[in-house]
């Protein structure tokens, strides 16, 4: 018995349960769920491994359309993680939309954009409204922020990758989600010059690439206090 108590406290210590815990509220939601799902790292060709992939889809006109989210779950109850904002400027230099999609799925969102008054705030996000960067507070040398946020960019990219490669007659968005069990802040500067901090659920982050239009999107970030609201 003293085995399996120490066994539990090693896996709560290391946040397993709440990756559990986030792949259980997709799959309660009628996403279906995957975990542990290899991919190959565009940058460093290595083998990595996503925490938790959850998809839907529906068949428009004879051509699946799928929704999937790759999900980074990390576990910070001691070290809030902070985004910087600007809502003076916006990254995106150009009209595209920021969304990870297949080819095909860009020239639907485009139709949809100029020819539909849907406006989704998952697919037609708020450019202006995003942080520039974010970090982990009170760290000191490698910071998870930075790694959990490229780690999950990787992965979308390496799935749109492939899926262009396809031959199949389908659409798949893809969305990088990165769950924090902990605190969220947002951080301006105030009309005094002085930092303002703002308690939040949820930070849509821009991440650009110069000169790789196709792979500047952008990222949410979402404490479990929103678990259940951030799909």
């Amino acid at each position: 018995m003293k085995k399996k108590k120490k066994i539990i406290e090693w896996i709560e210590k290391n946040g397993y349960p709440f990756e559990l815990k986030t792949a259980k509220s997709f799959s309660k939601a009628g996403f279906i769920v995957a975990q542990s799902i290899f991919y190959e790292d565009p940058i460093t060709r290595k083998f990595r491994e996503t925490d938790i992939i959850a998809h839907t889809k529906k068949l428009v006109n004879d051509v699946w359309v799928n929704l999937t989210f790759i999900i980074e779950c990390k576990s910070s109850m001691d070290k809030p993680w902070v985004s910087f904002n600007n809502d003076e400027v916006e990254n995106f230099t150009s009209n595209n939309l920021p969304i990870m999609t297949t080819k095909n799925g860009h020239k639907l969102l485009r139709d949809i954009s100029k020819n539909s008054d849907f406006k989704s705030d998952l697919i037609f996000p708020n450019k202006q409204k995003m942080g520039y960067s974010i970090i982990r507070a009170f760290g000191n040398g490698k910071d998870l922020a930075y790694t959990a946020t490229q780690s999950v960019l990787s992965a979308v990219e390496y799935f749109v990758e492939k899926s262009n490669e396809s031959n199949k007659k389908f659409i798949n968005i893809y969305f990088p989600l990165v769950a924090v069990e902990g605190e969220l802040f947002e951080a301006r500067i105030s009309e005094l010059d002085k930092i303002e901090l703002k308690e939040v659920n949820e930070l849509k982050i821009s991440t650009i690439k110069s000169f790789a239009e196709q792979n500047s999107t952008f990222l949410t970030v979402f404490s479990s206090k929103n678990l259940d609201d951030c799909y």
